[in-house]
């Protein structure tokens, strides 16, 4: 696979996308592989976005160093990549504290579709800390 995931890196987003087209049909993919995925969450492309998302969806688990790049998409500029990286996290349902206090602080993001997408992580939880349920984010009711 390694000839096919350099075409990541293609110029043309089509190319980009079939890539990844091809890394979805396969039945596992190493965290190597992984992490190009999640480097794809913030191409320029809306569609190289949301096949880059939906492969990690599509993973029951990631790992640790995985999941912490994904929240480090977070405080990224454009609010479509800090969307997608939550839209990956949703699929995930247990995270650690740590990385739900990165989702947290995005229900103050400046843009509603962040704001929801972090609640929508927030909603596929198992469980919730009250520590997080009272954080400085929360206002009481």
């Amino acid at each position: 696979l390694t000839a096919v995931v350099t075409r990541l890196g293609d110029e043309d987003w089509d190319v980009r996308t079939a890539t990844l087209r091809v890394l979805q049909a396969q039945s596992s993919l190493s965290d190597k592989l992984l992490t190009a995925v999640v480097a794809r969450l913030e191409d320029e492309d809306m569609d190289v976005r949301e096949a880059a998302s939906r492969i990690l969806q599509a993973q029951s688990s990631l790992s640790d160093e995985l999941l912490t790049a994904i929240v480090a998409r977070l405080g990224d500029e454009d609010w479509r990549v800090r969307e997608a990286a939550l839209g990956v996290l949703q699929a995930q349902s247990s995270l650690s504290d740590e990385l739900l206090t990165a989702v947290v602080a995005r229900l103050e993001d400046e843009d509603r579709d962040v704001r929801n997408a972090a609640l929508g992580v927030l909603q596929a939880q198992s469980s919730l800390s009250d520590d997080l349920l009272d954080g400085p984010f929360v206002e009481p009711l």
